[in-house]
């Protein structure tokens, strides 16, 4: 199953309308040795001027991950682990911004309708909140906000995305 789900998303990238295939096949080459599990998710985002993929992959506990990888190079620049919930242990005991506060500010600086959330744990461990905001246009930003600070942490524009996630729509 996982190797029929990465070849479904190199295809589909590579066919993709707004196209920069880029190295997706050395990104999914990376992550299948740094964690093994079921490919969900690939996006072409621009996060800080820099091409990347955003890919995520279920674990056979059903623990979330999501890699990000240089689209030039294929290789991983970061791994975040996703949880359910904001209440769950792992993101609540060190999150001082609740979720409702977190979408004000993510909203303030990227005016728009909030179409997806995400629970991320850094690689520091530092937990934020995902929000996927749909702008003028249809254009969507995804806006990190520190769950401990309430400071806007990433930022990045979304190109194209294969794959849903239902449980993380609004």
């Amino acid at each position: 199953m996982k190797k029929l789900l990465a070849v479904s998303l190199v295809a589909a990238a590579i066919s993709a309308p707004q196209v920069y295939a880029g190295n997706v096949e050395g990104c999914v080459t990376a992550i299948n040795g740094v964690k093994d599990g079921d490919l969900v998710k690939l996006e072409a985002l621009e996060t800080n001027g820099k091409d990347v993929f955003a890919v995520e992959l279920v674990d056979a506990d059903g623990k979330e991950w999501e890699f990000t990888c240089d689209v030039a190079t294929g290789k991983i620049i970061q791994q975040e682990s996703e949880v359910e919930a904001a209440d769950e242990a792992t993101f609540a005991k060190m999150a001082k911004i609740d979720e409702k506060k977190a979408a004000e500010i993510a909203l303030a600086a990227y005016p728009g309708e909030i179409e997806e959330v995400e629970y991320e744990i850094k690689a520091d461990g530092q937990p934020v909140y995902e929000f996927d905001v749909e702008g003028k246009n249809d254009a969507e930003t995804k806006v990190e906000v520190s769950a401990v600070t309430g400071k806007i942490v990433e930022v990045s524009i979304e190109k194209w995305e294969i794959g849903l996630e239902e449980d993380e729509r609004r």
